[in-house]
């Protein structure tokens, strides 16, 4: 379902597409084994700046007693997936001896910006995210089945809200502060 270069609006998507294509030629050529992981959107503390440091600040901010902002509408949805678990998933599939497919998706869970905000708000009740409206949707995949790579290597992303404790309580704890428990 991807669209022709042209179509992307970031040239992150099409790079992943040459990434993808070239892996291939180069298994087939020299015999390797190689897989691809699709992933969401990845959260998590300590992820540092660039394009989409939002993916961080949203929660890390909070977690901290300052606000944080999203780029976009508050009905934008988005896949997600935290950081723990996406590497868990390269691990896994560097590791395993054989697979049954080239590419995966990481899967994760879809949630719109506001049923985001209102999952780290059951964490921190005082939490100030605000959101865009002035700003388009985003161009990514809002979601992603990640079956075939949990059958492939026996294992599912914890539920988003389990992401966000630890994401926040990393945040806490390299601060000096105290961690949240789940509620």
């Amino acid at each position: 379902d991807f669209p022709p270069p042209q179509g992307h609006h970031f040239a992150y998507g099409p790079l992943k597409q040459l990434t993808e294509f070239m892996g291939g030629k180069y298994a087939s050529t020299h015999g390797l084994s190689v897989a691809c992981l699709r992933p969401s959107v990845v959260f998590g503390f300590g992820r540092g700046g660039g394009g989409q440091s939002w993916a961080e600040v949203f929660a890390t901010n909070p977690a901290l007693g300052k606000p944080a902002a999203l780029p976009f509408p508050a009905d934008n949805r988005e896949n997600w997936i935290y950081v723990d678990d996406c590497a868990e998933q390269l691990v896994r599939l560097a590791l395993k001896e054989s697979l049954q497919h080239y590419v995966y998706n990481s899967g994760g869970e879809t949630v719109t910006a506001a049923e985001l905000i209102d999952q780290v708000k059951r964490h921190l009740p005082d939490a100030e995210i605000s959101v865009d409206e002035a700003q388009p949707y985003t161009p990514r995949i809002d979601d992603m089945d990640g079956s075939r790579l949990q059958t492939e290597i026996d294992f599912r992303p914890r539920p988003l809200s389990a992401g966000l404790l630890a994401h926040i309580n990393e945040a806490r704890q390299a601060a000096g502060l105290e961690p949240r428990s789940a509620s």
